[in-house]
C-alpha cells in the first residue's frame, strides 16, 4: 500500500491546529466500525471470528456403475441450479469417455448446498475417498478492515482539509490528487475483501466419479496403427536430436584421443632411445 501522503499531513495539522476548522473527531464507515469492534472482543469472540473466517474446500472421489456416470452428470449440474439459496455455482464441468467413461465437477456453494451435493453423489455410487481442506482467512480480512478503516479516516480528513477556506490552489489540487489516489486504494482493498469474503461464505467442491468396472479399458489395435505414423516420426526426430549432440562430442572425443596416442608413441621413442644409449 502506498503511502505518499507526508505534504498533505503537514496541511492537515496545520488546518487542525486552526481554531477555524477543527478535523473529525470519530471514524465513520462501516469498515471502521468492523475494526473497532474486532478490537474490542474477548478471547471468546476472537475465538468465534476465527472459526468464522475459515474457507473450506472439498474432494470427493466415488466410483460408481459405468452407464450412470452419464445420468449422474446431468442431475448434478440440474441439482446445482436449483439451489438459488445456496448459490451453488458449477465452477467446472467435464465428461470423458476416452479410455472408459469418467466425470468430474468444481462447485461452489453456501455449506448447506454442499452437503446437499455430497448426500446426491454418495446415493449413486461408492465413496472412495472424501477430505477436507481449510484456509484460515481471519488475519487477512481482520487487516484489510484496519487498513480500509485508516484510509477512510483519511479520506474523511482530506474532504474537510478540502473545504477549508484556508486553503490555497495549489494545496487543493495536491489535496485532489492524494484524495483520488486513496480513493483507488480503497477500491482496490475492498475488491480484495470481497474475494476473500466470498470464499469464507461458500465452500468449493471437487467431484471426481470414475466406473466402477474391474477391467480397465485397453487401446485397440486400430487405434496402435493409427498412433504408428505419429511415434514414428517422433522417434526419428528424437534420434536426429541425439545425432546433433552426439556428432560434435564424438569429434571431440576423436581428437583427444589422437592426441593422447601421439603423444604415448613420443613417449615411448623417447625412452626406447634412452635405453639403446644406456647400452
Amino acid at each position: 500500500m502506498r503511502f505518499p501522503y507526508l505534504p498533505v499531513l503537514t496541511l492537515l495539522f496545520v488546518v487542525g491546529c486552526s481554531p477555524s476548522e477543527s478535523p473529525p473527531s470519530e471514524v465513520t464507515g462501516s469498515f471502521a466500525e468492523a475494526a473497532a469492534a474486532t478490537e474490542s472482543k474477548s478471547a471468546g469472540g476472537a475465538e468465534e471470528e476465527r472459526n468464522r473466517y475459515m474457507a473450506y474446500q472439498h474432494d470427493l472421489r466415488i466410483k460408481t456403475e459405468t452407464d450412470k456416470i452419464g445420468t449422474l452428470f446431468k442431475e448434478a449440474q440440474a441439482a446445482c441450479q436449483k439451489m438459488v439459496d445456496e448459490a451453488c455455482v458449477v465452477l467446472e464441468s467435464q465428461l470423458s469417455s476416452e479410455y472408459g467413461v469418467s466425470a468430474s465437477f468444481r462447485f461452489r456453494a453456501k455449506a448447506a448446498g454442499i452437503q446437499k451435493l455430497v448426500v446426491l453423489f454418495g446415493k449413486q455410487g461408492s465413496v472412495l475417498n472424501q477430505s477436507t481442506t481449510a484456509d484460515d482467512l481471519t488475519r487477512p480480512i481482520g487487516d484489510s478492515a484496519r487498513k480500509l478503516a485508516m484510509l477512510e479516516d483519511y479520506r474523511n480528513k482530506l474532504n474537510v482539509l478540502l473545504k477549508s477556506e484556508n486553503t490555497d490552489i495549489e494545496s487543493l489540487i495536491r489535496i485532489n490528487q492524494e484524495l483520488a489516489s486513496v480513493q483507488s486504494d480503497i477500491e482496490s482493498l475492498t475488491g480484495e475483501r470481497s474475494g476473500m469474503m466470498a470464499r469464507v461464505e461458500t465452500e468449493i467442491l471437487s467431484v471426481n466419479i470414475t466406473s466402477n468396472n474391474p477391467s480397465q479399458p485397453r487401446r485397440s489395435i486400430a487405434d496402435a496403427f493409427s498412433d504408428f505414423i505419429p511415434n514414428l516420426t517422433e522417434a526419428v526426430a528424437n534420434i536426429v536430436v541425439a545425432l546433433a549432440y552426439i556428432i560434435p562430442w564424438g569429434i571431440l572425443f576423436l581428437l583427444v584421443t589422437w592426441v593422447i596416442v601421439n603423444l604415448l608413441k613420443r613417449i615411448r621413442k623417447s625412452v626406447l632411445k634412452k635405453n639403446k644409449s644406456a647400452e
